[in-house]
């Protein structure tokens, strides 16, 4: 009767320290809520950038260099006097091109002369400035303007991404006490 009783009691231990297990998931307490929550921000841009490009043509290499150096020129002083920062402006592509012409009585190519492209990443750090940086640059001299993006700042982005985060963890607290 003695070994009888030990060997219930053992078994009576073990089947208490065992975890209960949910989805074949041990679960480590009873009684326990678990929701998530949910946020949505709009927020505003605060910053621009603009990809524009300076063109010139010249009948060497030289002289469309030249050309296109003195309207980069105009223009970074223009972006500068309604008040985009030199360090804001970036070049991303600067490309010369020998340009050909076809007569099609010889069949033979012949020369043109050069054009030269400089592209620019312009940041523009108040997006209401945006419009005054666009008339500004091509009254310099800008030739094409490929893209203009509308972005939040690093200082914004985050303090949105705290903001959301606050949000959501607030539903989920309401979500809880609800189911509580």
């Amino acid at each position: 009767i003695l070994a009888l009783l030990v060997i219930g009691s053992t078994t009576l231990i073990l089947s208490t320290a065992r975890e209960d297990v949910v989805g074949g998931y041990p679960v480590a307490q009873k009684d326990t809520i678990s929701v998530t929550g949910q946020s949505e921000l709009d927020v505003a841009p605060d910053e621009a950038e603009l990809m524009i490009s300076v063109e010139s043509e010249g009948q060497t290499a030289k002289e469309a260099q030249d050309a296109n150096a003195d309207i980069t020129h105009r223009v970074i002083k223009a972006l500068q006097s309604v008040g985009v920062n030199k360090d804001d402006i970036d070049t991303t592509g600067y490309y010369l091109y020998k340009r050909e012409g076809y007569d099609p009585k010889t069949g033979k190519p012949f020369p043109l002369g050069y054009q030269q492209t400089h592209t620019m990443r312009v940041l523009v750090k108040d997006v209401e400035k945006a419009g005054d940086v666009i008339d500004a640059a091509t009254h310099a001299g800008v030739t094409s303007l490929q893209n203009i993006q509308f972005t939040l700042s690093k200082e914004k982005e985050k303090k949105s991404r705290s903001d959301a985060l606050k949000l959501a963890v607030e539903n989920a607290q309401d979500k809880a006490e609800t189911l509580a």
